[in-house]
């Protein structure tokens, strides 16, 4: 497998069929793995519902052609905080 990993940025608000015609272009340049993540501008709350559902489009489209999928969950900045998701529900791993 190629190691080049392409970072594929989540932006707006996307829909599935708009996400699967982006990932079908770089499926047809011969990348077969992506790093999905959001970023500023993603209009899509993140891990929400609707979030994880373009996560799934995405996933189901590289899985039926034998891509692989990187999730990246640290919204703008490395922290391992998923963007606070982390501290809602467990602050006690919050760093102080």
């Amino acid at each position: 497998m190629n190691p080049l990993i392409p970072m594929f940025a989540i932006t707006g608000r996307p829909t599935g069929d708009q996400l699967r015609a982006r990932l079908q272009r770089f499926y047809e340049g011969g990348v077969r793995q992506i790093m999905l993540y959001p970023r500023a501008g993603c209009d899509v709350p993140y891990m929400s519902e609707e979030w994880r559902g373009l996560c799934a489009a995405c996933i189901d489209f590289a899985k039926e052609r034998g891509m692989t999928i990187w999730l990246y969950d640290e919204f703008n900045w490395p922290s391992g905080s998923c963007k606070g998701e982390v501290a809602l529900d467990h602050p006690e791993l919050m760093a102080s």
